[in-house]
């Protein structure tokens, strides 16, 4: 069985952390000098991490992917049911997820930097924006063209499926994001079409009457 896409994010999330506790930690021992540099860094990559996934966001709505999924859900502890869900309102959740997470983190890591004058939560976070760049599933679907299927823990580091498949293939998926913008050209060259005849129309009737002068 493969890595799954989830599991590599977890573990390159805890290999920065560990490097920045360890060896991360001495390089800091200066820290007064490189204080104002490590937290412009820091929030450089909040703000560019939290403009990446509200594009995401835009992404998912103007695309409103309907294809439905069925996954487990929890509905209490120790207690989980199996439910359909569409594309749609399982990334919009999970990019709901990810800005909250990324606010909350960084609400935590500036108390802590404020109170403590801790950097090395600062210098971890601002390192774990390559996270979601290398691993996240929204951001391989959305920027980098994947085409995954949901639930995200279900692909593997090469947005290959793991396990049986409970949704379309990916090209009955492509031809489903296709299709909206496939009906939009018809429907232009449709009125092209029709304006064109209109236009014809009238040069006739026109024509007609000089004619008839």
């Amino acid at each position: 069985m493969g890595i799954t896409i989830t599991f590599a994010e977890q573990l390159f999330g805890f290999l920065i952390n560990a490097l920045s506790i360890g060896p991360g930690k001495n390089m800091l021992k200066d820290k007064e000098r490189f204080t104002v540099q490590i937290l412009a860094v820091y929030l450089i990559s909040k703000i560019l991490t939290f403009v990446l996934f509200m594009y995401i966001r835009s992404k998912i709505l103007k695309r409103n992917n309907q294809t439905s999924f069925k996954t487990n859900k929890t509905v209490s502890f120790g207690v989980t049911e199996e439910i359909e869900m569409k594309y749609i309102d399982y990334d919009l959740e999970e990019c709901n997820k990810n800005l909250k997470g990324e606010v909350f983190g960084l609400l935590i890591n500036l108390g802590m930097f404020y109170k403590f004058r801790n950097l090395t939560s600062l210098v971890s976070s601002a390192f774990n924006i390559l996270k979601p760049i290398l691993f996240n599933g929204l951001v391989r679907e959305y920027v980098y063209g994947q085409y995954l299927v949901r639930p995200f823990e279900d692909n593997d580091i090469f947005g290959k499926k793991i396990g049986p498949t409970n949704i379309a293939s990916s090209n009955e998926r492509q031809a489903e994001v296709k299709e909206p913008e496939e009906k939009e050209v018809e429907e232009i060259l449709s009125e092209s079409s029709e304006s064109n005849e209109e236009s014809s129309d009238n040069d006739e009737v026109r024509e007609r009457k000089m004619v008839q002068e």
